[in-house]
């Protein structure tokens, strides 16, 4: 009896998640500064790095056996030291990662059971349902992650264009490009505040 391949559409889908993440809801406010122009180009240049750091990692794994991992290919190129730094840096910021979803998405499950039941139900509740929840998904099989993570997607873009399709119509040029702005108003000292938490969030 042959395996079943994995799907290319569940796939897509988990690397969709991963790069549109919680993150992406700090965007609009940490490129106000910059308004509508500067937005793009930070935008553009957070674009173009993960996709040279993609194609990097693509270019390094060619030279690799399959089933090499990340650890592997730092310690050979970079040596152990810098392998250790990788390490805990890589472990730092995915301990920070599951503490954010686990706080945020614990928080929004108790208040979706709380308005469900009427009643209050604490946060360590909501927080423990939406912790064994995901981690059953990710237990029972990947194939459960790529369907749950389609599932998401597929409400993130709808919300998406829900939520600025309603927008499209109140649109005003000049103060979409900030004609009226004062001379010497400086927009691209902000540029500092934006980039990293763009970096952080699509990264």
């Amino acid at each position: 009896m042959s395996e079943k391949s994995p799907s290319l559409f569940g796939g897509a889908m988990i690397i969709a998640g991963t790069v549109v993440g919680a993150g992406m809801f700090a965007n609009p406010t940490a490129t106000s500064g910059v308004w509508f122009a500067g937005s793009l180009a930070v935008l553009f240049y957070t674009w173009f790095s993960m996709l040279s750091g993609g194609l990097m990692l693509l270019e390094v794994n060619t030279h690799y056996p399959h089933g090499a991992s990340f650890d592997t290919m730092v310690k050979d190129l970079l040596g152990q030291g810098w392998n250790v730094v990788n390490g805990l840096s890589v472990a730092f910021v995915l301990y920070l990662l599951t503490y954010a979803y686990i706080f945020v998405g614990g928080d929004l499950t108790a208040q979706g059971l709380g308005n469900l039941t009427g009643s209050a139900v604490p946060l360590a509740a909501g927080q423990l349902l939406f912790f064994v929840v995901l981690a059953l998904c990710v237990w029972v099989s990947s194939h459960w992650v790529g369907r749950l993570t389609s599932v998401l997607i597929g409400g993130m873009v709808v919300a998406f264009f829900w939520a600025t399709g309603g927008l499209l119509g109140s649109v005003k040029m000049p103060v979409l490009l900030d004609s009226a702005a004062p001379e010497g108003t400086q927009y691209w000292i902000y540029v500092a505040a934006a980039l990293p938490v763009c970096l952080a969030s699509f990264g």
